[in-house]
């Protein structure tokens, strides 16, 4: 199986955002020091999926955790077929609050005393399932895996950027992907003793969303769940 990878890098410096695209063969991306934040997107385009997916780790990912996390990956291509896959590491553990969470909207509150009507942001979660709205600066990097012949441009695209929140609600799941998985896992688990992992599935019009979290008691446990049974198949390994 021939691999090919394109390396997309943003750099965030104050408000303007610069993108650097170039194309290689190698599976090594060259690591940039800049006094800027770097970001990557690692896509690799193929016949198939591999097996099992080799996540892209520091040493702050506990390995046991890392292993459940590829196992369950790979339970997930393998009882889904999707034509593409995206997995972004976000910096430090997330709840299940992010599970549909859409960003936040205007709501106006009507004092009735004929003062001016004061409007607050208030946490939203909608019908149409969006991108969790996560900051660019919590995304370390993102890793993209298509399958050859299927090639959507959208995917390709980093898939946190900076917005305000209340616009996020625009930014569905699906026009991101008709087929594919889109995958958050957390990280900082060696120091947290805790890790997280959600899964938006989107194929066709049906998009299933789930989050399960992991705490290291004498070994990895699934300690909740949220729109999964944790006696699922797919947290098996």
């Amino acid at each position: 199986m021939q691999l090919y990878k394109k390396e997309k890098i943003s750099i965030f410096k104050n408000r303007f955002i610069f993108r650097l695209i170039r194309f290689t063969k190698s599976n090594v991306i060259r690591k940039i020091e800049r006094n800027n934040i770097i970001k990557y997107n690692y896509i690799t385009r193929c016949s198939t999926f591999p097996k099992m997916i080799k996540l892209k780790t520091d040493n702050t990912d506990d390995s046991g955790f890392i292993e459940i996390v590829e196992s369950v990956i790979g339970n997930l291509i393998l009882s889904f077929n999707p034509n593409e896959v995206s997995i972004i590491r976000i910096k430090n553990w997330f709840d299940h609050k992010w599970l549909n969470y859409s960003g936040k909207k205007i709501k106006k509150y009507d004092t009735g005393t004929g003062a001016m009507i004061p409007f607050v942001l208030e946490p939203y979660w909608g019908k149409e399932i969006t991108i969790p709205p996560f900051n660019p600066n919590r995304v370390l990097n993102e890793t993209f895996f298509q399958k050859k012949g299927n090639e959507n441009s959208k995917s390709e695209e980093l898939t946190h950027i900076w917005q305000r929140s209340t616009n996020n609600k625009k930014r569905l799941i699906s026009d991101k992907t008709q087929n594919g998985l889109c995958i958050w896992i957390s990280t900082n688990t060696v120091t947290n003793g805790q890790g997280s992992l959600m899964v938006y599935q989107i194929q066709d019009s049906e998009i299933l969303t789930w989050y399960v979290n992991f705490e290291n008691k004498n070994g990895w446990k699934i300690t909740k769940t949220k729109g999964i049974d944790k006696n699922s198949e797919l947290l098996t390994e």
